[in-house]
Order: structure tokens, then C-alpha cells, then sequence
């Protein structure tokens, strides 16, 4: 989960772990390369960008939750609230 506190604070994905951005493009945020790592935040920008910088960085198992948290709650949650 790459998005800010406000947003974490209106939807979530259960179960998920809260990322800083800036910590993760540095050095991947103490992440193991050898973790296996679903991305995402709202759209899929800043989880893209994430998601080139790990692979640069040589993580393998990394992928992005394609269309972000806005396609989960349309097509996983449909009770999650959109903002």
C-alpha cells in the first residue's frame, strides 16, 4: 500500500502492509528481494514507478495490482468506499 495516511484511512485491502514511497524507491524499505510483493495505491502510478525501481533494484517476485485500489473496489469490493 503506497498512498498517504488519509487515504489508508478511507480504504484499505485487508491484510495489506503500509509502504513509504520515498523509503521504497531509495533502497526497497529494508523489503527482502526474495519477498513476494503485490504493489499497489490508487490508480497504479506510484505503484508502477515502485514497481521499476524494485526490479532495478533486483527484486523478482514484485508485481502491481493492475488498476489500483480504484479496480478492486469495482470489481473485488464493490462495499469499499471510492474517492
Amino acid at each position: 500500500d503506497l498512498r498517504y495516511d488519509w487515504e489508508r484511512a478511507l480504504a484499505r485491502i485487508a491484510g495489506d502492509e503500509w509502504m513509504d514511497f520515498d523509503a521504497l524507491m531509495k533502497d526497497g524499505g529494508g523489503l527482502k528481494t526474495s519477498d513476494e510483493i503485490v504493489l499497489y495505491c490508487k490508480g497504479q502510478s506510484k505503484s508502477t514507478a515502485a514497481f521499476r525501481r524494485l526490479r532495478a533494484l533486483g527484486f523478482d517476485r514484485v508485481k502491481v495490482l493492475r488498476g489500483g485500489l480504484d479496480a478492486w473496489s469495482e470489481q473485488v469490493d464493490r462495499k469499499m468506499p471510492r474517492y
